[in-house]
């Protein structure tokens, strides 16, 4: 009888346990926001349980599933579910992590709902970080197209960022292939190839065609940060001189520091850029200036940039 309880008690926790689960916030566990300059107070997290193993931003851990608790390797986490939250809860760090199903995170943050556009003729949505189709490979897109970046040989040195863009259909076809900015004529045909064969990894269960796009740029050795635009040198002045302050503590003298970006007229999809807005941010929100907190941090992406998001929400009107 014991045996039998102890089934049906584990069961029903993997069943709700599976499937992909989104980071909406970490605190203490007394209910307190963590330190604004934790890096996990405002960052994008994926975790996915499947079959005895979690996922955590591509990295595989195996796991027991207990009663209330998961099982790794390293440590123990306490876990249960409350409303749609799932919680998993880290003793020895004493915080507790908020979890979220892509679709109760899009219900509480409609921001990060799928936006529709035009595509030749027809309507697709494009993917985000929430809601997307699913990638059966271990690392996701990113490290299957890293995978090929690193093992193409015959770079040109005179161009080192190639954008493309294709279409997963609702039936997990990958179609629309078109390289928007490419490197050479062989490494474009290459590529293409190399993202139809991703089709077998994709499993669409939205019921929405999704456009993806690239953007990656190829680091060549001894020649620095070449996928930067011509203002970047000072944006990375700027990045690693702010952060000598900012991980010290010195929130003046890193505001002194990352000011300095609002002057240079610069693309904020730059993603350094926008780490910097971000920094400056919570260095104003650790001298009281609320306002001007806020203001960077929608420079930096607003609510649909994880890194802003939860400075928004808490210190912030949403805007």
């Amino acid at each position: 009888m014991l045996l039998l309880f102890i089934t049906i008690t584990v069961f029903p926790q993997n069943i709700n346990l599976e499937g992909v689960w989104i980071l909406d916030k970490i605190t203490f566990e007394n209910g307190n926001i963590i330190e604004i300059n934790d890096p996990d107070f405002s960052t994008y997290s994926q975790y996915k349980f499947s079959n005895n193993k979690m996922e955590v931003n591509g990295v595989e851990v195996p796991i027991t599933i207990l009663p209330k608790k998961i099982s790794t390797p390293a440590l123990n986490i306490d876990y249960e579910f409350q409303d749609k939250y799932l919680l998993l809860k880290n003793l020895s760090s004493g915080k507790i992590i908020y979890l979220l199903k892509p679709e109760s995170f899009v219900e509480m943050y409609p921001e990060f709902l799928p936006k529709k556009i035009i595509l030749d003729d027809r309507s697709v949505y494009e993917e985000n970080l929430v809601i997307r189709a699913d990638f059966n490979r271990l690392g996701g897109f990113d490290v299957y197209l890293r995978d090929f970046m690193y093992s193409y040989k015959d770079y040109p040195k005179d161009r080192n960022q190639f954008i493309v863009q294709f279409v997963v259909t609702k039936e997990s076809k990958v179609t629309d292939i078109k390289v928007i900015k490419g490197l050479s004529n062989d490494f474009d045909s290459k590529l293409i190839s190399y993202i139809k064969n991703s089709e077998k990894f994709f499993k669409n269960q939205t019921n929405k065609d999704f456009l993806i796009k690239k953007t990656n740029s190829i680091h060549i050795e001894n020649e620095g940060h070449s996928d930067l635009s011509k203002e970047d040198p000072s944006i990375i002045k700027i990045y690693e001189k702010g952060n000598s302050f900012y991980l010290k503590n010195d929130f003046a003298n890193a505001i002194k520091i990352y000011e300095q970006v609002n002057s240079l007229g610069a693309n904020n999809e730059n993603s350094m850029l926008r780490s910097i807005y971000v920094n400056l941010g919570v260095s104003y929100l650790a001298t009281n200036k609320i306002e001007s907190a806020c203001e960077s941090f929608n420079k930096a992406g607003g609510l649909v940039n994880f890194k802003s998001r939860n400075y928004i929400i808490n210190f912030c009107n949403k805007k």
